[in-house]
């Protein structure tokens, strides 16, 4: 008993460096703020990158490092998140890292969790569950408080998004397994730039450690449709660039890696739709290619059955399908 009261003690004195990119977050960096202070675990560096903001998101950081010597911020020119995000990576000095969005928030002892349970397994990355607006995801069955995951485990699991998605936040990394493999955010890419991260980091560790309690709380913003056209193509590259790295590295997963990217172009077809109608460009020729499209990867299994009755919708009136999908996802909202 004694002894493991000085094992935890010990494990509580590892620095753990938590990076928060900032941008026009005014209205919610103090409440992510507020949840990492008051963390159980208080041997912390916390890094705030102000990406360029032009609200009162920099001031309100400044005033947080005033308060709390274990604030540093650093305000550079608008450069992206995953630039961002790659400064901190190059400053931070704890022996593990955690990301947290700024219009998130985490409950006490979600690092506290995480960190022992990255000790005490011997993993390289330690991973949480999470909710989204307030609705817990689920996650796959397991009947004990931890689940260990070798590589090809957990990239499976990744792959099948049963439990952890691929986002940095819900997770822990070692700097030394970020720092050996030379880890990094890609600049290029706005969207999926952490599912290529959480992937690379995964296919290089050996052990990871995974809990199903909902410690991070990703809020998710209004709108059906993302604001920037970019974004599913985005998604589309990050999870064809992963595809590669799993198929060179867990060659075995080939067939389910594919099915995952063939899935993504369904949902960048898809999206491209839905961008026509709103911006009310409706190109019936455009609809009828990329219904076409979407219904020829149906042989792939990854085409559901709403998907192919939203193809016979579009292709009937754009209208009544946008009054009909939109009504389905205002109800998964509630």
């Amino acid at each position: 008993m004694g002894r493991d009261v000085e094992e935890n003690q010990e494990m509580m004195n590892t620095l753990i460096s938590i990076i928060i990119p900032v941008y026009q977050a005014e209205e919610t960096i103090e409440r992510c703020l507020h949840s990492i202070v008051e963390q159980t675990y208080s041997n912390l560096e916390i890094i705030l990158i102000d990406d360029g903001s032009t609200d009162k998101s920099g001031e309100i950081c400044d005033i947080w490092a005033e308060k709390d010597c274990r604030i540093r911020v650093i305000h550079q020119k608008n450069q992206g998140v995953s630039e961002a995000r790659n400064r901190a990576l190059n400053i931070c000095t704890g022996e593990y890292i955690g990301f947290v969005d700024s219009d998130d928030w985490i409950e006490p002892d979600m690092f506290q969790t995480l960190v022992l349970n990255a000790e005490k397994f011997h993993s390289e990355i330690s991973i949480c569950g999470y909710v989204i607006n307030e609705r817990t995801v689920d996650s796959f069955d397991i009947d004990v408080a931890e689940k260990i995951l070798n590589a090809k485990e957990a990239i499976q699991f990744l792959l099948g998004q049963e439990s952890f998605q691929g986002f940095t936040c819900n997770k822990l990394f070692s700097k030394k397994l970020i720092m050996e493999n030379e880890l990094c955010f890609l600049k290029d890419i706005r969207y999926g730039e952490d599912w290529i991260f959480t992937g690379n980091a995964i296919l290089v560790s050996k052990q990871i450690v995974y809990t199903q309690k909902p410690f991070y709380h990703y809020v998710q913003k209004e709108g059906i449709v993302p604001n920037y056209h970019g974004r599913y193509s985005d998604l589309a590259k990050a999870k064809m660039y992963l595809h590669e790295r799993i198929v060179k590295m867990q060659p075995e997963l080939e067939k389910q890696s594919n099915f995952v990217v063939q899935q993504q172009k369904v949902y960048s077809s898809f999206q491209s739709i839905l961008e026509m109608i709103m911006e009310n460009r409706i190109v019936r020729t455009e609809i009828i290619l990329l219904t076409k499209h979407i219904l020829s990867l149906k042989k792939e299994g990854v085409v559901t059955v709403y998907m192919q009755v939203y193809c016979v919708l579009l292709r009937i009136s754009p209208k009544l399908f946008w009054r009909i999908y939109y009504g389905v996802q205002k109800r998964k909202v509630k």
